[in-house]
């Protein structure tokens, strides 16, 4: 956590894309807000990081990722 919400991250050396997905509820099946990350801000090396302001511990989350591997 910071001081303005959460830095989440994963690394994936072999993505081409990814978007934090982010859910009202854990047993939603929808997600509430889809983030898309842009490589050229949100990727050090193979790790995509992004932080979401206002969001707070206990969110529920996961990630779509797209690359040679799906």
């Amino acid at each position: 956590m910071t001081a303005d919400g959460v830095n989440f991250a994963i690394c994936s050396p072999d993505a081409t894309s990814a978007r934090l997905v982010l859910f009202a509820a854990p047993s939603d099946t929808s997600a509430a807000v889809e983030i898309p990350l842009d490589p050229a801000r949100h990727r050090t090396g193979p790790y995509w990081h992004v932080e979401v302001p206002g969001v707070g511990h206990g969110q529920a989350y996961g990630w779509h990722v797209d690359g040679p591997r799906d």
